[in-house]
């Protein structure tokens, strides 16, 4: 028996100081399968450099 995929979705403005962070606590969750998608709502500061720095833990 196949287990339902759960999807996460965070979506973000501005989130440079908590973004990585939240990333890591929704990839470190064990349940599987799982989407993660993340929306950004065209942050200002360092929010999407920190996302794409961090993109590959997902993979």
């Amino acid at each position: 028996m196949s287990k339902e995929l759960i999807t996460v979705v965070t979506v973000c403005f501005n989130a440079g100081q908590t973004i990585a962070k939240t990333m890591q606590s929704v990839l470190n969750q064990t349940y599987r399968p799982l989407e993660y998608i993340l929306v950004d709502g065209k942050s200002t500061d360092n929010t999407l450099n920190i996302i794409y720095a961090n993109q590959q833990l997902a993979f």
